[in-house]
């Protein structure tokens, strides 16, 4: 998420945007500790037609993609028997 943020040239300095990327996933982390289900989690963040609802909504196709390269690579590196024991 920071390096998004520098990526783009946001006005928000380096340090401040992972800060503000570790908080939200710690926050994101004690409400699913807590037992809040991920979908619940958005609800309570994502006001309907806010800036955070937006920007869930632009990444979840994007998102989706690169979780199953992520699950794919791991899958086949585990087949090839190349990783570490």
């Amino acid at each position: 998420m920071a390096e998004a943020q520098r990526l783009r040239q946001a006005p928000l300095p380096q340090e401040m945007a992972e800060q503000l990327a570790m908080c939200g996933l710690a926050a994101a982390g004690l409400l699913v500790g807590g037992g809040a289900s991920l979908s619940d989690v958005v609800d309570r963040v994502a006001v309907p037609g806010g800036n955070t609802a937006a920007g869930i909504e632009a990444a979840r196709d994007g998102l989706v993609s690169a979780w199953r390269a992520a699950f794919q690579a791991t899958q086949d590196n585990e087949r090839s028997g190349r990783h570490p024991h």
